[in-house]
């Protein structure tokens, strides 16, 4: 039965700026895993599985047990290549016995990616655990919404809904143009400003950035997707 394929946009894609992924190594590997990948949490190493293999959700999944990459890919209407790229990211994070995801936000530094657990977190109500169709669930949501709700998602998950000032994003320039000097960057934010602020306040508020995602010549940037890569 042939799957209807969307982007799906990872959480460590969407807060890494979508750097590839390193491959493994097929060789036997003689240095010690990193932190939170393949091991539990106590320290012992955890044997990858097989991204087509039966998936037992832990306690806090409503979906039942046994849910496998079919299942999964149907359910949130997008392809099992992408269900199977998602297992693979989500099994870098620190998982517990029950495969789930130790959401503790303290350890977090990256605040776009704490935003978005807090917010999965928040959906899966008082749990700080994510179990993995909970994890894809969202990630499908996000990448099956329009790019209305994408830009109001990324608003409040950026600048956690409040007006972008000058001189925040004065900040966040210098931090893409950093051979630049603070006068060239504090007028390239003002630039945008005036591009953006359609009442003339001096900051872009949510209305202001939503609006300038709808436009034709801003569609792609909202709407962009990963490639997976499949050979």
């Amino acid at each position: 039965m042939g799957q209807k394929k969307s982007r799906v946009r990872s959480t460590q894609n969407i807060a890494e700026q979508e750097q590839p992924q390193p491959q493994r190594q097929e060789e036997p590997d003689i240095h010690p895993p990193a932190r939170g990948e393949f091991n539990n949490t106590d320290g012992s190493q955890q044997d990858e599985p097989s991204p087509t293999q039966d998936i037992t959700p832990g306690p806090d999944s409503s979906a039942g047990s046994n849910i496998n990459m079919v299942e999964i890919a149907e359910v949130n209407n997008i392809s099992q290549e992408e269900v199977e790229f998602l297992w693979q990211q989500y099994y870098k994070y620190p998982l517990n016995t029950d495969k789930l995801i130790q959401c503790d936000l303290t350890e977090f530094t990256d605040p776009f990616t704490k935003n978005i657990f807090r917010r999965i977190l928040r959906v899966e109500g008082n749990s700080n655990n994510i179990d993995f169709p909970s994890y894809v669930q969202y990630l499908a949501k996000w990448s099956n919404s329009n790019g209305l709700v994408k830009s109001q998602l990324l608003f409040q998950i950026i600048f956690n809904g409040d007006p972008i000032s000058k001189a925040l994003l004065t900040k966040l320039v210098s931090l893409i143009y950093t051979e630049s000097t603070q006068s060239d960057n504090e007028e390239l934010a003002e630039k945008i400003i005036k591009i953006m602020d359609r009442k003339s306040s001096g900051i872009i508020d949510q209305e202001d950035f939503v609006e300038f995602f709808s436009r034709q010549d801003a569609r792609a940037i909202i709407n962009a997707g990963i490639k997976l890569p499949l050979s």
